[in-house]
C-alpha cells in the first residue's frame, strides 16, 4: 500500500514538473514586435508581417492574440499564439481562429508559420518599415485585443517589403 501511495504522489509531482516550462501570456514578447519581411527564397513577393503587443498583421489577415504560450527549447523559447482573425479578402466580416508559431533564431531573425512543417524565415525590417508600421497602427488599426478590418492594412504592409 505504501508503494502505491508513493507512486501516486510521484506521478502527481512529475506532471506538474512537465508543465512548468510553459508560460502563457496575453501578448507577443516586446523584443519581437515590429515589421518582418520573409527571406528572398521564401516566396516570390517577400511577404511582410507586423507584430505588435497584441496584434498580428499580414496581407491576408488582421489578428488579435487571444493568448501566447512560451515554451523552452534547446535553441531558445518557442512562442505559440492562438489568434482571432479577420480575413481581408472576405471584407473582414467573419472571425476565424488561427495558430501562429514564432521560433526565434536571433533577435532580428525568426521562423513563423502555422505549423512546424511550414515555418518561413523572416528578418526584422529597417527603420523605414518601422515608421510605416507606426503609421499603420495610427491609421485606424488599433493595438487592442479585437482585430479591426481596414483596407489600408494589406496595402501598407505590402509596401513595406520595398523598404526592407
Amino acid at each position: 500500500m505504501h508503494r502505491i501511495t508513493l507512486l501516486a504522489v510521484s506521478a502527481t509531482v512529475m506532471s506538474h514538473v512537465a508543465n512548468a516550462d510553459i508560460v502563457r501570456s496575453g501578448s507577443f514578447p516586446e523584443r519581437y514586435t515590429g515589421t518582418w519581411v520573409a527571406d528572398a527564397g521564401a516566396a516570390p513577393d517577400n511577404p511582410v508581417i507586423v507584430l505588435s503587443a497584441k496584434m498580428y498583421f499580414s496581407s491576408q489577415a488582421t489578428c488579435s492574440a487571444v493568448w501566447v504560450s512560451q515554451t523552452a527549447s534547446a535553441r531558445g523559447s518557442i512562442y505559440s499564439a492562438h489568434l482571432q482573425c479577420l480575413k481581408l479578402a472576405e471584407g473582414g466580416e467573419n472571425k476565424t481562429m488561427a495558430n501562429l508559431i514564432i521560433w526565434p533564431e536571433t533577435v532580428n531573425r525568426i521562423a513563423v508559420g502555422s505549423e512546424f512543417t511550414s515555418l518561413k524565415i523572416y528578418h526584422r525590417c529597417s527603420a523605414t518599415c518601422e515608421s510605416q508600421r507606426n503609421n499603420l497602427l495610427a491609421g485606424g488599426v488599433s493595438d487592442e485585443s479585437q482585430p479591426h478590418s481596414g483596407s489600408n492594412v494589406g496595402s501598407t504592409v505590402g509596401k513595406c517589403a520595398q523598404g526592407c
